[in-house]
């Protein structure tokens, strides 16, 4: 067979092979430059944690695993010349054009035969099954390959509602590999993780390269966009002796070459190349509308705002009517018929911004079964990076890889930060750099003039993360090198506001001065500041004696053990028994109502609403109702009559098995309160039984039965984590660390302490307890059809050993011989748990469905759950429909995001200066380091033990790369900036 040159010519640039991140196109190899030939040698990038691993190395070769891998490349380059060169002798073009036809035929052409063969079989298998009429499945079958598929398989999505954002990652959902503008290119994930020793999807762009990566490295994802029957087989390993054929896959264990089908990759890559262009084409005119949306939105702080309210928005807005005004008052009145427009048609946030500026947030409502176009969502997502001056995006869902909510910015801070940055690209810049350097290294820190206040100002803003866009990154940077000798860290800048006292001494960790957070307290939100001081103003009291509940039972013959730390802020929930019979107990868990002192829509509400938890930091903490509510509601004060939501239901007394037909909710009133800590019921349970001390019975009865329920738990699949990984960081005021070892800040004049936290006997009881009511709440809640917040944890869809993870990590609970390795091999198997509008399983819980509803006085989703219980006892009308559920679920899952990331950095932060005390003199520290990331290339991922920070590390060359689960205990700090929350070490040999 003789290809002609232009059939040979239009195949290969249908099929351009990748190599790492390299196309295989271009001249020939061996006619390239020694250094152009080295730059092609086809690897996989590293395992990426961070954005700069995969955006901060393009064009750049990266490492293979070993000296092995380095090796076997070689040979393989050499056998590719050979094969390609052939015997040295003359030839004539004949037999030159035959041998290279045969090169075609086997690499692509058979290939894309075999592969159409095989779609259009199973294709015409689904056309079978579907029913449809001989006549129809021909007509089908006679068409294209695409349209075959589209019939046969199903069509790739255009639209995704809000309920697909909360599916688990899986193959055929589009993914960014990188947040930088100009590297926004969708790739689609072709295969799941296989083995339990790599948790890395297998990705591939639309030039058909392939990337294996962990999935913290996608930026944004669009849930099953390509039908997964239409990646069948899509991807093969090979072995061709060509290095330049395929991609490389490396691995500890070596490297393996796969090769992605041609045609497949030009069917595949297309709905992709659609959506990317229809983003892009759109992105103008979202630009200005979101330019539009911002006005209407911005307040005088930060606030959170839906990404799907923002797409619904860009949708309804028409450009004519703002194009068509001539002077002020027309433009005036165009915003103010569309913020009511918007507020009908998109939500309530339109109407709270500058029109109605109010407290708090509203609640919202969105709906279930809209769709959204996914080029729109795309382009909205596209903009928001360009306008990083009116938006932050930097939250983005650890569970949807999605930013679920955006920070809107204030036009006030935006033009601040603007004014200085353009201050310092023009010739009064260098007088400003001037200043402050003579400020720094005067000495004599008095209040300094307005541009050096503006540049510090611009430097804290650096230093906190609130400046991200490259272009003002650079500036800034320029500006750091001009004013310190030294290395410029994150530390170096935030340590020097501290010294000069821009930053207050008692006020230092960077994480409260966060957009995102926006914590009171700190000068970062107007808003914030008012809500705070409205919540110490505010009068929260009995409603003149009125209650939520229309009727309460009276169960204040029942002991309630309220067991919480001596420094509980808050005390919500209780536990209490009844025997019924002699085989079964009724279980009790009592939950404080703040809810029936509550308006359905009150200011309260939604100030607590905006926050949506307790913010809990080491130092400090920003309730989410005011303390006044917490001490009316919360249980705890013996003799005192209190109000409660009691979750109740019959257990078998010897085996622990619950009855979920005794299951009940409801409205209670409870007031015998023992008082119990922790360590209490620890020291009861140790001690010498006693018959008649029915206290202490009690509270043995309680532990028998959770450790009965916690056993059945992990029979039904639970994980049980043990306490090897479980650090708690605690700050204490200087002198006051009783536990753990005290050391000393170097600014902050506050005290570290890490502390191994334990299940004891009175921890599992409460855990056990707490979890029992999240499960009667969820069954309540579906058994009679009510919208409520719920938390699920869906498996991840996996193949091969990987898909036996949470199994096996089950069986070794079942066991107790859970090791170190089994738990960090874990994390990446699985995904964060997600509030969800929807009751679904909690795979590590072992639950088949849960609501939280135990914490209503530091969690707004409680609070709903609450409200409902509360209408379906009084037999009313549901507060809360399924819209507005969903909408409160989309701000509560971004916030608890916002929280977690706040509460890791804070963390981070004080564990990295304590860390620095303990550095000697050769830059060793006395640590483990665990590897909790497969080993490419001469870095690792992993945690320090005793710090429970994470950070990289650089390898010795030559040995072999450790796996995840590996301990390594000898190796030095190269960099440490607990502000920028880094840490670099480097493995000594």
């Amino acid at each position: 067979m003789v290809l002609s040159p232009t059939t040979r010519a239009s195949l290969v640039r249908g099929f351009r092979t990748c190599s790492g991140r390299y196309q295989a196109v271009g001249k020939p190899l061996e006619q390239r430059s020694r250094k152009e030939q080295q730059e092609n040698v086809p690897v996989e990038p590293d395992t990426a944690t961070k954005s700069e691993d995969i955006e901060g190395n393009e064009g750049k070769p990266l490492e293979s695993a070993a000296e092995k891998v380095r090796a076997g490349l070689e040979s393989a380059r050499k056998k590719a010349f050979q094969e390609l060169r052939g015997d040295v002798r003359i030839k004539s073009l004949r037999e030159i054009s035959e041998e290279n036809d045969k090169l075609m035929v086997s690499r692509y052409i058979r290939p894309l035969r075999k592969w159409s063969y095989e779609i259009k079989a199973d294709s015409l298998n689904h056309l079978k099954r579907s029913g449809l009429e001989s006549e129809q499945i021909s007509s089908v079958m006679d068409g294209y390959t695409a349209g075959i598929m589209s019939q046969a398989l199903g069509k790739p999505k255009v639209t995704v509602t809000a309920s697909d954002l909360f599916e688990p990652l899986d193959a055929g959902d589009a993914v960014e590999l990188s947040s930088s503008l100009n590297q926004s290119v969708l790739a689609v994930i072709v295969s799941v993780p296989f083995s339990d020793n790599d948790p890395r999807y297998t990705v591939m762009t639309r030039l058909g390269e392939l990337f294996w990566l962990e999935k913290s490295a996608f930026k944004f994802r669009i849930p099953r966009v390509i039908p997964k029957p239409w990646l069948k087989d899509t991807v093969k390993k090979t072995t061709d002796p060509s290095a330049d054929y395929g991609s490389i896959k490396t691995s500890p264990k070596g490297f393996a070459r796969y090769m992605v089908n041609p045609l497949a990759r030009q069917i595949i890559s297309q709905p992709l190349i659609d959506i990317t262009k229809a983003a892009w084409d759109n992105i103008q005119q979202t630009s200005r509308k979101l330019e539009i949306i911002h006005r209407l939105l911005e307040t005088n702080g930060p606030r959170q705002v839906s990404l799907l309210t923002l797409v619904n928005a860009t949708a309804a807005i028409s450009l004519k009517e703002f194009e068509n005004q001539i002077n002020e008052q027309g433009v005036i009145l165009a915003y103010k018929n569309l913020a009511q427009s918007l507020e009908i048609s998109c939500g309530v946030d339109f109407g709270s911004g500058l029109l109605k500026p109010l407290l708090g947030k509203e609640f919202g409502s969105v709906s279930i079964s809209n769709e959204y176009d996914i080029a729109l969502l795309y382009s909205v997502v596209l903009t928001l990076r360009k306008q990083t001056a009116l938006w932050s995006t930097q939250n983005q869902s650890r569970s949807t890889f999605v930013p679920l909510s955006v920070t809107v910015l204030p036009m006030k801070y935006n033009l601040r930060i603007t004014e200085v940055l353009e201050a310092l690209r023009s010739p009064a810049g260098e007088r400003m750099i001037h200043q402050f350097k003579q400020y720094i290294e005067s000495g004599n820190y008095t209040p300094p003039g307005k541009e050096v206040k503006d540049l510090m100002f611009l430097l804290k803003e650096y230093a906190v993360g609130n400046i991200s866009d490259p272009i003002s990154e650079t500036v800034i940077c320029q500006v750091m090198k001009r004013l310190f000798s030294t290395r410029v860290t994150k530390t170096l800048v935030w340590d020097t506001l501290v010294k000069v006292g821009y930053i207050d001494s008692t006020l230092v960790n960077p994480q409260h001065f966060t957009n995102s957070l926006a914590f009171p307290g700190r000068d970062v939100s107007p808003k914030a500041e008012l809500e705070e001081e409205y919540f110490q103003l505010c009068e929260v009291n009995e409603r003149n004696g009125a209650d939520r509940a229309h009727k309460r039972i009276d169960m204040s013959h029942l002991r309630v053990f309220c067991i919480d730390s001596e420094t509980a802020h808050e005390i919500d929930d209780g536990v209490s028994i009844e025997h019924i019979g002699k085989e079964k107990t009724r279980l009790h868990i009592h939950i404080a109502d703040p809810t029936s002192y509550l308006e359905d829509d009150s200011t309260l509400m939604k100030v607590a609403f905006e926050r949506a938890f307790t913010t809990y930091q080491p130092e400090t903490i920003s309730a989410m109702f005011p303390k006044r509510m917490s001490d009316m509601a919360g249980l705890g004060v013996d003799g005192k009559v209190t109000r409660a939501m009691t979750f109740s239901i019959d257990v078998e007394r010897d085996s622990g098995v619950v009855d979920f037909s005794s299951a009940q909710v409801n409205a209670t009133l409870v007031s015998k309160f023992p008082k119990y800590t922790y360590d209490d019921v620890d020291r009861t349970l140790s001690e010498a039984f006693n018959v008649e001390n029915q206290e202490h019975n009690d509270l043995r009865e309680m532990s028998n039965l959770s450790v009965l329920l916690r056993a059945n738990r992990i029979q039904e699949g639970a994980v049980v984590y043990p306490d090897t990984l479980s650090v708690q960081v605690r700050v204490h005021p200087q002198g006051n660390v009783t536990d753990g070892e005290k050391l000393d800040g170097a600014t902050d004049d506050e005290a570290v302490s890490f502390e191994g936290q334990k299940s004891t006997q009175s921890v599992i009881l409460v855990t056990e307890f707490m979890i029992l009511a999240n499960k009667i709440a969820a069954t309540v809640l579906k058994n009679n059809g009510l919208p409520g917040v719920f938390k699920t944890m869906p498996a991840l869809p996996l193949a091969g050993s990987a898909s036996e993870v949470v199994k096996n990590l089950n069986e070794r609970s079942k066991e107790g011989c859970m090791n170190l390795s089994d738990l960090v091999k874990s994390f990446k198997f699985v995904t964060p748990a997600v509030y969800s509008h929807c009751a679904g399983p909690h795979v590590m819980l072992g639950v088949e469905r849960y609501a939280p509803s135990t914490s209503p006085l530091r969690r707004f989703g409680d609070v709903v759950n609450h409200m409902q219980f509360h209408s379906l006892l009084n037999g009313e009308k549901m507060v809360f429909n399924h819209e507005q559920v969903l909408s409160m679920v989309l701000h509560i899952e971004a916030r608890n995001d916002i929280l977690k990331k706040a509460s890791r950095g804070s963390l981070t932060y004080y564990s990295m200066k304590a860390l620095k005390d303990r550095i000697s003199e050769d830059g060793t520290v006395d640590a483990q380091f665990i590897v909790v990331s497969p080993s490419i290339g001469n870095t690792a991922n992993g945690l320090l033990l005793e710090y429970g920070v994470f950070g990289k590390m650089t390898l010795v060359e030559g040995r072999h790369p450790p796996s995840i689960g590996d301990i390594i205990e000898r190796f030095r700090v190269q960099e440490l900036d607990p502000v920028g929350l880094n840490l670099v070490l480097e493995e000594i040999d």
